[in-house]
């Protein structure tokens, strides 16, 4: 065989180019099949099973191309398990299979009904119905916007389950903003509805009488951002905690101040970071 020859063979089959496609253009063409199982003790899961990658999925090829798959956010996998809870994919997935392999994927989902039971360890995932237009458009803006945790949670259940956009509560106020006013926006909310839910969930789900608004400088050896209010009338404390990843920055805090929780009178808020005040104001609420 010639030089030139084996060149050509392997160019042709050991370097050929991948061939993209979407999922579902993959599935119609029967060129792949799908697994998804809910792992329990997935290598990245957070506090909460609900909130960590405890989906796995895993693509196989069937065909004889290479294929570079993109999977979507807002794909949804139907638990095989009618009473089990379903998930919504809210990442962006690329699998590049070459021809009869498979590659696995730990991906981040949410559960998608608020009062079915939660999946099992090793629970069967498939790909069924679509996820409803809503749902797909809140998840492309989750996995934008890089959002995870409860706050995105509770915001799939808004539309699932219809719970109210004041319960959409994340650690950062700032992703709670945003989460509350395009939830707001898909539902059909008036500015002025969305504006005091967002006030309510600030204030723990209670109407406030004061919007309070700081901005704390964070240095990098400090992992925690704490707010203390205090009555000084009665001596009655209020707590705002969060914690922060370290790194240097400004911590941006919003939340609302009630008299339900700690009557009329004078106010001193500290701010701590770490061991230390960072930051001290005051306020008054008068009946």
């Amino acid at each position: 065989m010639k030089f030139s020859n084996i060149l050509l063979f392997l160019s042709l089959g050991y370097f050929q180019e991948s061939m993209a496609l979407s999922l579902q253009d993959a599935l119609h063409k029967k060129w792949i099949s799908v697994e998804s199982k809910w792992k329990n003790k997935a290598p990245e899961e957070t506090s909460s099973l609900r909130h960590g990658k405890n989906l796995w999925l895993k693509l196989n090829n069937l065909s004889a191309q290479t294929l570079q798959i993109d999977v979507p956010p807002g794909t949804m996998l139907t638990a095989e398990d009618q009473s089990k809870q379903n998930m919504l994919l809210t990442e962006a997935l690329q699998f590049n299979l070459k021809p009869k392999e498979s590659s696995s994927k730990f991906c981040r989902a949410y559960c998608c009904e608020a009062t079915d039971a939660a999946p099992a360890d090793n629970e069967n995932y498939l790909l069924k119905a679509p996820a409803n237009e809503k749902l797909q458009q809140l998840a492309q803006f989750v996995n934008q916007k890089n959002f995870e945790g409860y706050g995105v949670q509770r915001a799939i259940w808004c539309l699932s389950n219809k719970n109210n956009l004041s319960d959409i509560n994340a650690e950062d106020s700032a992703q709670t903003r945003e989460l509350i006013y395009f939830t707001g926006n898909l539902e059909g909310y008036k500015p002025e509805e969305i504006l005091k839910c967002y006030q309510k969930t600030l204030n723990g789900g209670k109407e406030f009488e004061r919007l309070l608004a700081l901005e704390i400088p964070v240095n990098s050896d400090e992992t925690e951002v704490w707010i203390v209010i205090e009555n000084v009338n009665n001596n009655k404390l209020q707590t705002v905690l969060k914690k922060t990843k370290p790194g240097k920055g400004i911590f941006k805090k919003q939340f609302g101040v009630s008299s339900i929780d700690l009557g009329y009178g004078d106010f001193v808020v500290r701010v701590y970071s770490t061991d230390r005040p960072v930051s001290r104001t005051s306020f008054s609420l008068r009946s």
